[in-house]
């Protein structure tokens, strides 16, 4: 009886081990977020609108997984991303000139669980913790009554954190152990944790001071930094 025991268990882990052999790892570098990305480049054909505009912006983004394949259709993901946009502008006229500078970027903590209904397609649902975080300053001088000049510094660095969740479609195409990953999905925010960025900028207002500030901010978390639509294009390795 023993005997059929133990080699019952040996087929087993002989049998398990070959089946999870074909499990792998991977590891995919992605430009975060594409979609962002590419309104940005079509924005900067207006270079003669921004210019004219005395604006001058910058953009960068990028994200980094790791895929744990822990079943035939099932794997486990961890994933970090960043992206910033910096934005500058500057006006002069007659009594009054300006040079303001901001910086917003976000980083992206996210856990994926991924099914595959057939080999290359998958569905991908995502929980994650996120910052944004925000860097102004600058300057205005103008003159005074009495005809001096006077000077403005402004600088302020305000943050936020929020829980978001989403869902993602993709193709996972292998090319020997190199893999390239198209995706689309979209992000939503579940909870926004904190004060909201006009609360911290203005504390001491009335909250119709900030209220204008915060719908402003909440269009770029919703659609742009933190959730929104999303188009990934990633290429990766296996191992």
């Amino acid at each position: 009886m023993f005997k059929k025991l133990f080699l019952v268990l040996v087929i087993a882990v002989l049998i398990s081990g070959a089946a999870f052999a074909q499990y792998d790892h991977t590891i995919t570098v992605d430009v975060m977020p594409l979609w962002v990305s590419l309104q940005y480049f079509m924005m900067n054909q207006e270079q003669g609108i921004l210019q004219e505009l005395g604006i001058d912006s910058s953009l960068f983004g990028i994200g980094f997984q790791y895929e744990n394949q822990i079943l035939p259709k099932v794997s486990l993901l961890g994933r970090i991303a960043y992206f910033g946009f910096g934005m500058g502008n500057s006006w002069n006229e007659e009594s009054i000139s300006a040079r303001l500078q901001y910086n917003m970027n976000a980083w992206q903590f996210e856990g994926h669980a991924r099914f595959y209904p057939g080999k290359v397609f998958f569905f991908d649902t995502t929980l994650g913790l996120s910052r944004l975080g925000a860097n102004f300053s600058g300057s205005i001088i103008g003159e005074g009554d009495d005809g001096e000049k006077i000077r403005i510094n402004i600088s302020d660095n305000p943050s936020r954190y929020y829980i978001k969740s989403g869902i993602k479609l993709g193709w996972k195409i292998p090319i020997k152990r190199v893999v390239i990953e198209p995706a689309i999905g979209y992000d939503v925010i579940v909870a926004r944790l904190g004060n909201s960025f006009g609360q911290q900028m203005f504390s001491s207002a009335s909250s119709s001071v900030y209220n204008e500030l915060d719908e402003m901010f909440s269009i770029l978390e919703d659609f742009a930094f933190i959730g929104g639509p999303r188009v990934y294009l990633s290429i990766g390795y296996r191992f």
